[in-house]
């Protein structure tokens, strides 16, 4: 404070009462006088900064869970179908039923190699699966139940500050993509409900719904 404007805050307080507050703007402690209901000093110290908040490995590894409970319902009701049907050419997805399940479990093979180093050792990883392989459910059901596996072993491995490291992964018209790891991770989880939920449409049609795939469901079991 200026020495006038002490001088007038002394002629209107003679005997303050003053409380040490915590700013709500700068986040810092400022004295304020209780019975003037006015500061009596600036901030005190330096503004703290709010600690950056980041998805916990613990939240990923929910979210993949919930992801390989969703599928698993899914490759469930794929059984039902006929081979025709799952074959049959769709209007959503990637076609038929098939391929845009082949596609969903490709897409997360694929990242995943590009966070743990194996598309460095084996580049096959890094390529799209062939829908060819795959006659039926349960054949693509072994190759996810791969990935998903490979998939916790990595989140295992991971720690809270992990997530906040840039990777690079190429990705069709971008160069070179970079983004904290969590968000990769996060965009993968995401891939898979929107396919996921093109698929469970087109078998709905073909009379075989998979029921409700919601997460909550998932954390909440006894609703199903």
């Amino acid at each position: 404070m200026t020495r006038e404007a002490t001088e007038a805050y002394a002629r209107l307080a003679p005997t303050p009462t003053i409380w040490i507050i915590t700013c709500p703007v700068t986040n810092t402690l400022r004295l304020c006088d209780v019975t003037l209901r006015m500061p009596v000093a600036l901030c005190l110290g330096t503004p703290t900064p709010e600690p950056e908040r980041i998805m916990r490995v613990s939240d990923l590894r929910t979210l993949y869970e919930y992801t390989n409970w969703a599928n698993q319902r899914l490759f469930d009701t794929a059984l039902n179908a006929t081979p025709e049907q799952w074959l049959a050419p769709g209007t959503a997805g990637r076609g038929s039923i098939r391929d845009t399940l082949t596609h969903l479990v490709g897409g997360q093979r694929m990242w995943l190699s590009s966070w743990d180093g194996d598309g460095d050792a084996d580049p096959a990883l890094r390529t799209a699966l062939d829908p060819e392989r795959y006659p039926e459910a349960n054949a693509l059901r072994a190759t996810w139940d791969g990935v998903h596996g490979a998939t916790l072993r990595y989140i295992d491995g991971l720690r809270d500050a992990d997530l906040m490291t840039e990777h690079v992964r190429p990705l069709g018209k971008v160069e070179a993509l970079r983004l904290p790891l969590w968000q990769m991770m996060l965009h993968i989880t995401s891939h898979n409900t929107q396919h996921r939920s093109e698929a469970a449409a087109m078998l709905t049609a073909f009379g075989h719904s998979p029921g409700e795939l919601d997460l909550l469901r998932f954390l909440v079991p006894a609703l199903l």
